[in-house]
């Protein structure tokens, strides 16, 4: 192998010359052929990313449905309703229209007397700083009244039926008085200013059975158990 340019011997697979440095032609430049390049790689396709599909919608499951049943009508009974709780009705062999007790106005202001008392003590031995038990003892004096009227009113009932008037009372001696509808002459009502503010009043009976008048003491809405008892009057006339 010699060098193309200064005439130089060099060895073999030699690529520039010991002497002037030039690069030595290949074997493909001497004999004019182009030399082989490995084509280039196919460009790599870009990544895309993955498409996923939504899962589809949840059914529900149908409800199994029931038998059709047969609509049946539900009846039920009407119930009177009073403006006073102490009113009882009734449907029975008796007759009874209304039972009734007196209103708790008088019981309701000896309560509250001795409630107010009760806090004047409180105060007086809180001041004179008196042992307590003293607050005790005067309360209990003073709310014995109330209670008495309470049971006094529990035990006074006055009853309406369809052949007579009963009029109960009695706190320790039970007294019971019947007077039958065809002896009654006249019932009114008997109310004073102050029990007309408290919605209360007296429904007054005269028989001509009886000496002297008796009277519903102190019931609420007098006016309406009179009608009533007028109502029944009618039916002996």
């Amino acid at each position: 192998m010699f060098c193309h340019r200064c005439g130089k011997q060099l060895p073999e697979g030699s690529e520039f010359c010991n002497r002037c440095g030039s690069r030595m032609k290949t074997q493909e430049e001497r004999l004019g052929r182009p030399e082989f390049s490995a084509p280039p790689p196919p460009p790599r396709p870009s990544r895309r990313r993955p498409v996923v599909e939504p899962p589809p919608p949840a059914v529900r499951p149908a409800r199994p449905v029931s038998p059709v049943r047969s609509a049946r009508p539900v009846i039920r009974e009407p119930q009177q309703v009073d403006p006073d709780d102490d009113v009882i009705y009734q449907d029975n062999d008796e007759g009874i229209i209304f039972r009734i007790h007196p209103a708790f106005f008088e019981a309701g202001i000896a309560y509250m007397l001795g409630i107010l008392a009760s806090l004047v003590v409180t105060a007086l031995v809180a001041w004179l700083k008196l042992p307590f038990w003293v607050v005790v003892i005067f309360a209990i004096g003073f709310l014995i009244p109330g209670v008495i009227k309470h049971v006094e009113r529990m035990l006074t009932i006055y009853t309406l039926t369809k052949v007579k008037v009963v009029i109960q009372s009695g706190l320790f001696e039970k007294k019971m008085r019947n007077i039958p509808l065809r002896n009654i002459q006249d019932v009114y009502v008997n109310e004073t200013f102050k029990e007309r503010m408290a919605g209360i009043g007296d429904v007054v009976i005269d028989s001509a059975a009886t000496s002297g008048k008796m009277a519903m003491e102190n019931i609420n809405h007098p006016r309406v158990y009179a009608d009533m008892i007028l109502d029944q009057l009618q039916r002996w006339n």
